[in-house]
């Protein structure tokens, strides 16, 4: 095109020009032609506006780029208005957030004044920035100023982001921002847990802002989000009172049965046991979600200290038994274990030996399950007590009978019960000597926890009496003797000293008697000597149960057996009960 062509073909024809530079990515040379152009503004599509536009863009995309003339050209543009005045005001405030020097109040004032206009995404149509970009521009903003922990500022991207985003959408991609910047935070090692707490904290906020702003269909979620974010800012009372406006609105079941039972967790750890049980009872409404599981396992734990025996078991069968769909594992792995202790309470020994082989075959890592070995050892000695009392009922049938026929079917009934006695501690034995080895095994390599301790001096204490009522008097007078000597000064010790006595008037007379005798004599000794070093004060005296003798009663037994094992031989005492 000639310079005698009509100067707006011309402008045309320059106009073309540049934009095939840009096209080609030639920033620099499309620069100049720009700059020519503002002779001629009036005749460019757009104006002035559109070249200081198109001058800050090929500035900012150059290498390398000019961001002091990009800025200067975007920010003419922005005071010129119009749709490619709009879109210069937009890109500056990025570019003023993404600088070293961070103007991010300008960057805001810049925004403000290019949305002027804007009130609704419908206000927004510009050919120089597409509104998804205009969006993506703000959520980076958002997360920036979350990042900084701004809130003021992000507060104020929200509020323009309501002019490009349909009702709840500010607020949503606020609150996402916020809770993804907890996250961050917690991640972090150098963070403390209240600045942690403090931005989940502002992350429910927002979520809370997010459900009032955003539809129906939207709300439920966004409240649940809310709750969650409660929860990690361990803020209770917020978490209760969004989980209640949670389940007046929630469709969905599993996420009904969550909330209550998360509303039941966090009622049952303030102590209110009313609502809590309230809660729990909403939970198992939705008996097809794992929550229900865990839901009912609180129902028996409440049911227990209630002491209701038979409620619990009712409740925690219902987690055991059936064919559910959806089982919550933990909960049943601790259904499992409280069913086995609470039919130990009740003394029904042969389902709870069912309940503890389950337990300990299926979680044999669980923290209680040491606890359970202990108990089967217990549960078989009870077996093995019951058919005692059985064997020795037919004893007396028989002896009281005058039927010869009558007489050697009780006898054979009584050895059959005798044989079913003398397995059961067999398997009492086998199970108590499992549990001391290990334990014993783990001393060697770490000292063993308290509960640990406790648990090694029942094993043996539980060995030495399934010996003594099998009739392994030499076995269970050692067991007994190594219980006292290697865990003195315990209530365990003070026990096998009794258990030991009291072997001496049923051992007839004999050199094991003697042997006996003596070992009686060196385990009280020992005892008085314990007693006598411990003071009244001692752990082992602080106990709620009134059948466990107090100092002063375990010192007068003492003296008062050591006085007899002293004395000519006399009926000894069988000492005060351990079980």
């Amino acid at each position: 095109i000639g310079v005698k062509a009509p100067r707006a073909v011309r402008i045309k024809a320059r106009q073309l020009q540049a934009r095939c530079c840009e096209e080609d990515g030639l920033w620099t040379r499309a620069v100049p032609i720009w700059q020519e152009l503002l002779e001629d503004a009036p005749l460019v599509e757009g104006g002035r506006a559109r070249i200081h536009y198109a001058i800050g863009l090929c500035n900012y995309r150059m290498e390398p780029a000019n961001y002091a003339e990009t800025m200067r050209a975007w920010s003419e543009a922005l005071k010129l208005g119009g749709a490619a005045g709009q879109a210069a005001g937009l890109r500056l405030g990025e570019l003023r957030l993404s600088r070293e020097d961070n103007e991010s109040a300008q960057a805001l004032a810049d925004w403000q004044q290019a949305l002027a206009k804007v009130t609704s995404p419908a206000d927004f149509e510009n050919p120089y920035i597409e509104l998804a970009e205009v969006r993506k521009l703000f959520d980076r903003a958002i997360r920036h100023f979350q990042e900084t922990q701004d809130a003021q500022r992000t507060q104020e991207v929200a509020e323009l982001y309501r002019k490009i985003a349909p009702g709840g959408v500010a607020e949503l991609r606020h609150a996402q921002a916020a809770e993804a910047y907890a996250q961050q935070l917690q991640d972090k090692k150098n963070v403390s847990a209240a600045e942690v707490q403090a931005q989940f904290r502002r992350a429910a906020e927002a979520y809370e802002q997010a459900a009032a702003a955003g539809s129906a269909g939207e709300r439920p979620g966004l409240l649940w989000s809310c709750a969650q974010c409660a929860l990690s800012a361990q803020d209770t009372a917020q978490a209760q009172k969004i989980l209640h406006q949670h389940v007046l609105v929630e469709k969905n079941e599993a996420r009904l049965a969550d909330s209550w039972n998360t509303l039941g967790d966090l009622y049952r750890s303030q102590g209110k046991k009313e609502q809590a049980r309230d809660a729990y009872n909403k939970c198992i409404e939705y008996p097809n979600t794992p929550f229900a599981f865990r839901a009912r396992y609180f129902l028996a734990v409440e049911a227990i200290e209630q002491n209701n025996l038979e409620k619990a078991r009712a409740i925690l069968k219902q987690n055991l038994d059936g064919d559910q769909i959806e089982i919550d594992r933990p909960a049943q792995e601790k259904s499992l274990y409280k069913m086995a202790w609470l039919l130990m309470q009740m003394r029904n020994y042969s389902e709870g030996l069912v309940y503890l082989k389950d337990f300990l075959l299926n979680y044999p890592e669980n923290q209680n399950a040491l606890r359970a070995r202990e108990q089967l050892g217990e549960c078989y000695y009870r077996l093995a007590k019951n058919e005692l009392a059985k064997e020795i009922e037919l004893e007396n049938q028989v002896r009281s009978s005058k039927d010869q026929d009558q007489r050697v079917q009780l006898e054979d009934a009584r050895r059959h019960h005798h044989q079913t006695r003398m397995g059961r501690l067999g398997d009492a034995v086998k199970a108590y000597e499992e549990l001391a080895d290990d334990l014993e095994k783990r001393k060697k390599e770490k000292s063993l926890s308290t509960i640990e301790q406790i648990l090694l001096r029942r094993a043996l204490f539980g060995i030495g009496d399934c010996h003594l009522d099998g009739g392994n008097l030499v076995e269970s007078l050692r067991v007994f003797q190594k219980l006292q000597l290697q865990h003195r000064q315990t209530l365990e010790s003070f026990f096998a000293c009794s258990r030991i006595c009291s072997m001496v008037g049923i051992i007839q007379p004999s050199k094991l008697a003697d042997q006996a005798k003596e070992m009686a004599k060196e385990s009280v000794r020992a005892l008085l000597e314990d007693l006598n070093a411990m003071p009244k004060a001692h752990e082992v005296f602080k106990t709620s149960d009134p059948a466990l003798p107090t100092r002063e009663a375990w010192l007068s037994w003492a003296e008062g057996t050591r006085g007899k094992l002293l004395a000519p031989p006399k009926t000894e005492s069988p000492g005060p009960a351990f079980r």
